[in-house]
């Protein structure tokens, strides 16, 4: 399933996030959605094998396509630390460079800060190139 939301950041910023799942069925999806891509985030529970495979297969696939900037999304429960984000990192081959954001997901804050790297992951990468945000 596609869902879409749009969140206001400014009066000349809107963001338009895709939610697409990692089931397989949608990896048509990647393609038309990644035109168009500016960044994306990846979520993985880093405790389920599944889902590490999954996001493993998603990232590959993602990278493949765009070479928009990313954030890595870390579900992991009530462990919250560090050393298991660049555990999960290591196990999904995620470049050194790739911010890990620890996600909850349902609090609010967690998630906001996953985007707000993302933001600034792409400003960088737009300030490099010399374009405007």
């Amino acid at each position: 399933m596609l869902q879409l939301a749009q969140v206001a950041v400014d009066e000349e910023l809107t963001l338009r996030l895709y939610v697409l799942a990692g089931d397989p069925r949608f990896a048509s999806m990647w393609g038309i959605l990644a035109q168009e891509a500016v960044g994306y985030v990846v979520l993985v529970d880093g405790q389920r094998r599944e889902s590490m495979e999954a996001a493993r297969a998603l990232l590959r696939a993602a990278r493949a396509r765009t070479g928009a900037p990313y954030v890595l999304g870390v579900m992991s429960g009530e462990r919250d630390d560090t050393e298991h984000r660049a555990v999960v990192a290591r196990q999904l081959e995620v470049p050194v460079d790739v911010v890990l954001v620890p996600v909850r997901c349902g609090e609010r804050e967690s998630v906001k800060a996953g985007l707000c790297a993302l933001l600034r992951r792409v400003q960088q990468g737009l300030s490099e190139v010399g374009a405007p945000l």
